[in-house]
């Protein structure tokens, strides 16, 4: 597949693309010169596993988006994370208005792992136009109604141990690289397929 389904959040977009054989999805910022855009390497990659679980968890991450919009100045309220597969979190923090989708690494000398600067935060706005743009993004990439999630797949607990998708945090450096190349084969070559939520519903 050589077309790009091209789908904005204002100043954020939502771009499905195959890389390698593969098909990922990437909400990513873009800089703009003429009529040229360009990915950055703000945004975030998803494979078809990845972008499933983000339509499952839609909404619940949307329940307590809304709950952390509601009690974000209330110390004692709790930062809500989801893990998508590999190293991509999604974090809503009652301190701040948004919902952040981000890859994490685990440095050598940590238990946990830490966000990159590799992500996206979206406030209620760009949110609710992704949340639509999930509601519809099987129209633009057919596959994902034969894809699963990750873990359904695993034969076992040991096979689930050794998946990277599972548990992320091996080999980085090598994901790093092929995120890196995954996210920058997109200049130049999309052919405009948008779904553009009206500016009137927000």
């Amino acid at each position: 597949m050589e077309d790009v389904s091209f789908i904005s959040l204002v100043g954020v977009y939502v771009v499905a693309k195959e890389f390698n054989g593969n098909m990922l999805i990437h909400i990513r910022h873009y800089d703009e010169s003429g009529e040229t855009k360009i990915p950055t390497k703000k945004g975030v990659t998803f494979n078809l596993s990845r972008w499933l679980l983000l339509e499952k968890k839609k909404d619940e991450i949307d329940t307590m988006f809304i709950k952390s919009l509601a009690t974000i100045e209330v110390e004692e309220a709790q930062t809500y994370t989801a893990h998508l597969g590999g190293g991509v979190y999604v974090t809503v923090n009652p301190k701040f208005p948004t919902v952040d989708i981000r890859h994490f690494w685990k440095p050598s000398d940590s238990d946990q792992p830490v966000p990159t600067r590799k992500g996206v935060a979206l406030n209620k706005y760009k949110w609710k136009r992704l949340c639509d743009t999930i509601v519809r993004m099987r129209e633009f990439v057919p596959e994902l109604n034969k894809a699963s999630v990750c873990y359904y797949s695993h034969a076992n607990e040991l096979e689930a141990l050794s998946c990277k998708e599972c548990y992320p945090f091996e080999k980085e450096e090598e994901e790093e690289e092929w995120r890196d190349k995954a996210s920058q084969s997109q200049d130049n070559e999309f052919n405009l397929a948008e779904y553009l939520v009206s500016p009137e519903s927000v």
